[in-house]
């Protein structure tokens, strides 16, 4: 009998824990997109808001903000994207295939443009009220110079949010990509 309750108390966290991550209710309950856009902070972690760039063409893009950032004399650039790819509510089950996408993007972009990078690290970044974002860095080469790549992926109020950090390769590093992603998708939460 106890084991049947610490079955069910795990799954009832799972499902708690499950709630949080995408922190929306259906698409009915969503903030509409300019309102999440304007949540986004004039400055995260060391990079300034500097522009809002424009939705793409298709149906799919037109559903998307792009929001760039850059820390001063733009050594960092980060973008942050909100969108999402057509479903009606992103899911936490989404995440994972959105974020394998993406880091396989990272890699077939270096092979577009004559940029080595490759995969260094991955990790799950803690939000402040719960969930996570899946984030993973990239390392390698633009040509002669060391550079590093972060992509970061999560659901916030029904939307994929994910950024993007670009930045030179050294140690210490340029910027905190992390704590920039981190300081986003909180803000984006409201």
């Amino acid at each position: 009998m106890a084991l049947v309750r610490n079955v069910g108390g795990a799954l009832a966290l799972a499902l708690s824990l499950a709630a949080c991550a995408t922190d929306g209710g259906n698409q009915d309950d969503r903030v509409p997109l300019e309102a999440a856009t304007a949540r986004l902070p004039a400055q995260a972690a060391g990079f300034e808001r500097a522009a809002a760039l424009p939705a793409g063409a298709t149906p799919e893009r037109a559903q998307e903000r792009i929001v760039e950032y850059a820390t001063p004399r733009r050594i960092a650039v980060g973008l942050v994207f909100l969108y999402d790819a057509g479903k009606p509510e992103v899911a936490p089950s989404d995440v994972a295939p959105e974020f394998e996408r993406r880091v396989a993007e990272g890699g077939r972009m270096s092979e577009r443009s004559g940029r080595r990078l490759v995969e260094r690290s991955r990790e799950a970044v803690p939000l402040a009220r719960g969930g996570s974002l899946s984030c993973a860095t990239l390392a390698g080469a633009f040509g002669r110079n060391p550079v590093e790549w972060q992509v970061c992926v999560g659901a916030v109020g029904g939307r994929f949010i994910r950024t993007e950090v670009t930045m030179p390769g050294r140690s210490p590093p340029a910027a905190d990509a992390r704590g920039f992603a981190r300081a986003i998708a909180d803000a984006a939460r409201g």
